[in-house]
């Protein structure tokens, strides 16, 4: 083995470390996301991992032209994104933990394949983020307390809002 295919096999080794360390530190997003997929509100959630390596399956031509140069801007993407891990699960926020999941896996690809690759996969791999369920907003019954009522309604900043009259 010569020493280009050495250092892109040691390359290859460690971002497959760092996507199976990103995946075990986000296990209970994911996991999450999961069980969100098996409502009927995020059912779709199952295809998009097929659609996207369909996607990149298309690209391949493309992709075969480009020389895989990595780039370490891929990694300050995994740093980013194991940061939003490790608070997700800290905070409990499985969207979080979901969000730095799907932008660790970008941040890996980029890593590996370089700018003038990962071009040609950048959007595909933003169809990771519809992957992510979207957080439950509860919505909450008014102040039991007219107190606090009167209190809520000093603390909302209204905008002046004009109205435009037309001719």
């Amino acid at each position: 083995m010569n020493m280009i295919q050495t250092r892109t096999s040691t390359a290859t080794l460690l971002l497959c470390l760092a996507l199976g360390a990103l995946t075990y530190a986000a296990w209970d997003g994911v996991a999450h996301a999961f069980g969100k997929w098996s409502s009927d509100e995020y059912s779709y959630g199952y295809f998009i991992p097929f659609l996207i390596a369909f996607f990149i399956w298309q690209r391949k031509l493309l992709l075969a032209r480009e020389a895989f140069v990595g780039t370490w801007a891929g990694a300050a993407a995994v740093l980013l994104a194991a940061f939003l891990v490790v608070f997700g699960e800290l905070a409990t926020l499985y969207t979080v933990v979901q969000y730095g999941f799907a932008l660790g896996v970008m941040g890996i690809a980029l890593s590996l394949m370089g700018w003038r690759a990962f071009r040609w996969v950048f959007v595909p791999l933003c169809l990771l983020f519809f992957c992510c369920p979207a957080p439950q907003l509860s919505v909450q019954q008014p102040f039991a307390d007219p107190a606090a009522d009167l209190l809520a309604d000093r603390c909302v900043v209204r905008a002046p809002v004009r109205y435009l009259r037309l001719s």
